[in-house]
């Protein structure tokens, strides 16, 4: 069972990280809340089926804080900011290679940058 968790967690937060701040990302959040509404329902359905010979509370009391918890994570994984890469300016994200040490401005939007510590 633990593996499900992990794994359902890790399906889930995935694309939000490698999208973030995009549609895709929130999408992404999305779908493993209702993934987990469909796995709540087949769960509490199987419980009506088998007549109360498995105890399906039990379950329940674990699946919704859990799905609570995937779609929180995923929503803050998702609303993260942004990266620029190394060595582009990180208020426009304009390509700062070619640039001299001694200039400590974006030529694109003027604003100040770092050296890139591997220089």
């Amino acid at each position: 069972m633990v593996p499900f968790f992990l794994g359902y967690a890790m399906l889930v937060w995935w694309p939000c990280a490698v999208f973030r701040r995009r549609w895709p990302s929130f999408v992404a959040a999305t779908l493993g809340v209702l993934g987990m509404m469909v796995i709540i329902e087949m769960h509490r359905r199987l419980g009506h089926m088998t007549e109360g010979r498995i105890f399906v509370p039990v379950m329940q009391v674990l699946l919704y804080p859990y799905m609570y918890l995937v779609g929180a994570v995923g929503l803050f994984i998702a609303v993260l900011p942004r990266q620029p890469p190394l060595g582009h300016c990180g208020r426009c994200g304009y390509d700062l290679s070619g640039q001299a040490q001694d200039h400590w401005q974006c030529p694109e939007c003027g604003g100040p940058f770092r050296a890139n510590p591997a220089s």
